[in-house]
């Protein structure tokens, strides 16, 4: 009885740790997503201040 009881044990906390790995992964995967947002929206921030600021500076509206 006594080793089937460390079994059960053993099993439960063999899926804890995978469900912990789990888990882990997962806020990993969630927070490079969420960089890679953050990323491609200051690119593109900073791409729309480039082009407007070429489209002043064609214009002529940038000189005094």
């Amino acid at each position: 009885m006594l080793p089937q009881l460390s079994n059960i044990i053993y099993d439960m906390q063999n899926k804890q740790i995978k469900q912990q790995k789990y888990e882990a992964e997962v806020v990993k995967r969630k927070q490079g997503i969420e960089n890679a947002r953050n990323e491609r929206e200051l690119r593109e921030s900073q791409d729309q201040r480039q082009n407007s600021f070429v489209e002043n500076f064609e214009s002529g509206e940038l000189v005094h």
